[in-house]
């Protein structure tokens, strides 16, 4: 067996008893247990004839997963989603709407046409510039569903005489018809020229939103969490486990090296598989976010916006949430995962250049002499990206501490930790927003 042959992913589950077949996303891992199951095996202690007691028993089974992994810019949204319990997904390309430039025989006699609505809809618009093959017809339109005749004006010998201009104010006059398509003389002509007959075409291009480009998710607190699908492999040993709920997202980052993803999670069954999985996403070639991508950072100590002249060295940042796993009677595995009060804790290794910070922090000012009784509540906003790929990680009211650094004979710079607690109303508690092109969670 080889560990080195590991590796672990999850999938977001629609609804509790609907475990996912194969992982959304899946990667390499830095270590942990993967997926196991943990028993909870006592001995029966009772008196005996015997020298040994008389057995053991099982009163409980859980499906438990944990592995550290990378900050990819999908997945770790992903994560957070799962820790958090809401997301609010928006972006992605806007819809475009069909369109069709005519190329007609001639000069100044081109017409563009522009469905009224974006999306694949205009995609089966058609536009026919009809010859009446008559003396003295009118210039009129018709329409039949999504097809739009236009049939055109002749002279006495029969020869047509709309020109591109009289088309284009014709189409843009009918009710039914502009309620499909703008109609436009084409770039590069003057809309003066006649135009000639033009078989039935179909408008083109017509696409949905969402089709690529870059999404947006924020991702914030919520009193419930999603349940997930926890897929793990160490060489051919594979296992699912599945009705999971993440009890603990932690991340962690020193100077500029990558940010460690650790990830605890609890849940209800497991099982073994034959087959490999099938990941809709590998990340294991993808890029991850690092301390070297952090970009902009934002520390406020007391809500004045003081920050100490604070260097950030490195940080972590974990999200708890105390779950409790349902022991019924009569049923050896957990009937649901409850969840606790969400804790989301902060620490900050940052370089000062005085100890300010810590008179700030216990006495509430800078210039101030003798320990409050008040506690001091800050704020941090925290980005990282790479490319088009971002991850902001923000808290209003954090309840920070810290302790002077010792004195060293060797001399050097002030190394301070500050440490928080994050407060506040679901919606305000912490707020992670990612940047990507997944489209939804």
């Amino acid at each position: 067996m080889n560990l080195k042959l590991s590796a672990a992913g999850f999938a977001i589950q629609a609804a509790k008893g609907a475990a996912e077949d194969q992982p959304a996303f899946w990667g390499p891992v830095a270590g942990g247990n993967l997926v196991t199951f943990e028993l909870e095996q006592t001995e029966d202690e009772l008196t005996s004839a015997e020298v040994g007691g008389i057995g053991e028993y099982r009163s409980s089974a859980a499906a438990v997963a944990d592995y550290e992994t990378r900050a990819w810019p999908k997945s770790i949204v992903g994560l957070l989603y799962a820790a958090l319990g809401d997301c609010d997904s928006s972006g992605g390309a806007p819809a475009v709407a069909a369109v069709y430039t005519t190329a007609l025989v001639g000069v100044n006699n081109d017409l563009t046409f522009l469905a009224k609505t974006a999306g694949t809809a205009g995609n089966d618009i058609t536009v026919e510039l009809n010859d009446p093959s008559a003396n003295d017809a009118e210039l009129s339109v018709d329409v039949t569903d999504s097809a739009i005749t236009v049939n055109l004006a002749t002279g006495s010998g029969g020869a047509i005489t709309s020109t591109a201009t009289q088309v284009k104010n014709a189409i843009n006059a009918d009710a039914d018809a502009k309620a499909l398509i703008t109609a436009s003389v084409a770039p590069g002509n003057s809309g003066a020229g006649v135009v000639t007959e033009l078989a039935a075409t179909n408008l083109a291009g017509g696409a949905a939103a969402g089709g690529g480009g870059t999404y947006t998710h924020v991702v914030t607190p919520a009193a419930t969490l999603p349940w997930a699908t926890v897929f793990g492999k160490k060489d051919s040993d594979r296992k699912a486990a599945s009705d999971c709920k993440l009890d603990e997202l932690k991340f962690e980052w020193e100077g500029n090296d990558p940010i460690k993803v650790t990830t605890t999670w609890a849940g209800i069954d497991a099982e073994y598989s034959e087959e490999d999985y099938v990941p809709v996403l590998d990340e294991a070639e993808l890029d991850y976010l690092k301390g070297i991508h952090l970009q902009t950072a934002a520390i406020d100590l007391d809500g004045s916006e003081y920050d100490g002249d604070a260097e950030i060295l490195g940080g972590s940042i974990a999200v708890k949430r105390n779950l409790t796993a349902d022991i019924y009677s009569g049923d050896l595995l957990a009937g649901d995962l409850l969840e606790g009060n969400p804790e989301i804790d902060i620490e900050l290794t940052v370089r000062v250049p005085d100890l300010l910070p810590v008179r700030l922090l216990l006495t509430g000012a800078v210039d101030g002499t003798s320990v409050t009784e008040d506690v001091p509540y800050g704020s941090a906003d925290l980005t990282f990206a790479a490319s088009s790929d971002s991850l902001e990680l923000a808290a209003t009211k954090i309840a920070w501490t810290t302790e002077e650094p010792e004195a060293e004979p060797k001399g050097g710079p002030a190394e301070l930790k500050l440490k928080g607690r994050c407060y506040g109303t679901a919606g305000d508690l912490f707020t992670a927003t990612g940047v990507n092109e997944h489209a939804s969670y």
